[in-house]
């Protein structure tokens, strides 16, 4: 992964742990971590639990924010 990379992590279909290993492993090298729950809405899980394991703090953004992209390219 190199500095300004934008990598799209699929969380799974029902809670944390349904994560793929790459992508639990690529969320934990990320210095941010973003996520909206339009297209993926963790129905067994919460927020607090993907923070918890993925180990960092999320933002969580409206679907029109991840559209513009201005708050990811900040």
């Amino acid at each position: 992964m190199s500095k300004g990379e934008i990598i799209f992590i699929g969380l799974g279909l029902y809670d944390e742990k349904d994560i793929s290993v790459k992508g639990l492993e690529m969320a934990r090298l990320c210095s941010k971590l973003f996520v909206e729950f339009y297209t993926s809405r963790l129905t067994g899980s919460s927020l607090q639990k993907l923070e918890r394991y993925i180990g960092k703090p999320i933002t969580v953004l409206e679907r029109e924010e991840v559209e513009k992209g201005d708050v990811i390219l900040d």
